[in-house]
């Protein structure tokens, strides 16, 4: 199973920051690792925590079988527990981002 957590991904664009494999988007409950175990051949989505997404318009969509989906509705099927959303900041605070990451 893939885990992505504790991210930060600043977006330039209003589109999906992802493409779930696995992702049933008439049925997320089942796209989720934990429903599915052992029921064969079932596929389900990496799980993902604690990430924070920032785009032009403040809002984080994935895309889920070429659909996309909210992060609150994802939210609500307990995928991406724990992440936000929010507008870009300014590339001045992105830049400091990246000096407290390196250590500058």
């Amino acid at each position: 199973e893939h885990r992505f957590y504790n991210n930060t991904c600043a977006m330039l664009f209003k589109d999906h920051y992802g493409d779930l494999q696995g992702c049933r988007p008439d049925n997320l409950d089942a796209s989720v690792c934990a429903n599915v175990m052992g029921d064969k051949g079932a596929q389900c989505v990496p799980t993902m925590l604690h990430n924070s997404y920032y785009t032009p318009n403040g809002t984080a969509l994935m895309l889920c079988a070429n659909k996309q989906i909210p992060l609150s509705e994802l939210q609500k099927h307990g995928i991406e527990q724990g992440s936000t959303e929010a507008s870009l900041p300014s590339d001045d605070e992105i830049v400091e981002w990246g000096r407290q990451i390196l250590g500058l």
